[in-house]
């Protein structure tokens, strides 16, 4: 059966014994079934500004969260949850002209953001963009930020006239342990006439309170977290290496399969529940993009990261195009998949001579 969220089709349960038989197949031996409780996902609006007035001038963002688990055949299940967002687009301010992806600056762009946290401060702000920009940032105590790298998203786009549709997915691992409060807001428009729209207003009216502070947990709504989330999923901590430089991935114990998180530097884990010690490899986690060279031959690809491919931009395939900017007759490219798989790739040409940026969608 599916539930329509606007024009995206969201899977789900309709009855307990549905509902009871897909999530046992998620939830690990040793946590406790969750009898008392169904998955059943979290729907809210955004229809308050940042300090609690309503929003008259245009429709409310939408946002649907549920849990989702798929089996993948040679590499780690996929555990996420599902972000759906429906709201309207205002291109203001205008689409940026960086390539889409992690963006340090999406805050001053049109986007909207939520935020999960627990009672230790502990929190994840995660925002996205309609162009294809996003921005996941962890933090331990207030304004401390201990991401230590760029984090990679699932992010799709759909535009229907002044409709913006958004799917993203959070993996299970960039959530803090035992979540207990969230918020999401919505952001556009530029200066001076900024607007920042809230599901849970952060501020209590005080005439002080000039300008949105949205990482005010204390003005947080409270989440039962075992409805969005598996019990037995949330509960430990996969923070606490990032905490001291480390970085820790969420894996299960093949004795018990409870949830373990590995250890980079010490190259196993230690089941909490039966001790089992649990040797794996190094990881791989760098944020690579595939590029393709279409001139010349077809079935070679070279793979980038993203640090280096801007600092080499010559090192690119070239074409023969004109900069629109100087003029200048070779430009080198690059494709990425930023929207849904079957709308074909986006290729982003940069000028030699100026830098210029030009994006075309194939």
């Amino acid at each position: 059966m599916r539930r329509n969220f606007g024009n995206w089709h969201v899977e789900g349960a309709i009855s307990d014994d549905q509902q009871a038989l897909s999530t046992a197949l998620v939830v690990p031996y040793s946590a406790v079934r969750q009898l008392e409780h169904t998955l059943t996902g979290n729907d809210f609006v955004v229809n308050k500004t940042w300090r609690g007035d309503p929003v008259t001038e245009h429709e409310p963002f939408s946002f649907h969260l549920e849990w989702y688990f798929q089996r993948v055949r040679g590499k780690p299940h996929k555990r996420v949850v599902k972000v759906y967002v429906d709201g309207p687009l205002f291109d203001d301010p205008p689409e940026p002209y960086d390539f889409g992806g992690h963006c340090p600056t999406i805050y001053d762009q049109e986007c909207v953001s939520v935020v999960f946290a627990n009672n230790k401060s502990q929190y994840l702000d995660i925002a996205v963009g309609p162009h294809g920009h996003w921005l996941v940032r962890m933090f331990s105590g207030k304004g401390r930020e201990i991401t230590k790298e760029e984090l990679d998203l699932e992010v799709q786009n759909v535009f229907e006239g002044n409709t913006w549709r958004c799917v993203f997915e959070i993996p299970l691992a960039y959530f803090p342990a035992a979540v207990t409060r969230y918020n999401a807001f919505a952001l556009h428009g530029s200066p001076p006439r900024r607007h920042v729209e809230a599901f849970q207003p952060v501020s209590d009216g005080r005439i002080g309170d000039t300008t949105p502070e949205l990482h005010r947990i204390e003005f947080y709504k409270a989440i039962q977290i075992d409805r969005l989330i598996p019990d037995g999923f949330n509960d430990h901590s996969l923070w606490t290496a990032m905490s001291h430089q480390q970085w820790s991935f969420p894996i299960f114990c093949p004795n018990c399969e409870s949830i373990v998180t590995f250890d980079d530097k010490q190259g196993f884990c230690v089941c909490v529940d039966c001790k089992e010690k649990i040797a794996l490899p190094q990881l791989n986690r760098q944020l690579t993009w595939q590029h393709v060279e279409r001139f010349f031959d077809n079935t070679k690809t070279t793979t980038t990261t993203a640090a280096s491919e801007a600092k080499n931009q010559e090192s690119h395939v070239t074409v023969k195009r004109k900069c629109t900017r100087c003029g200048h007759d070779l430009m080198s490219y690059s494709t990425r998949q930023t929207r849904s798989a079957d709308e074909g790739m986006t290729v982003f040409f940069t000028c030699l001579k100026c830098g210029e940026k030009e994006i075309e969608h194939s």
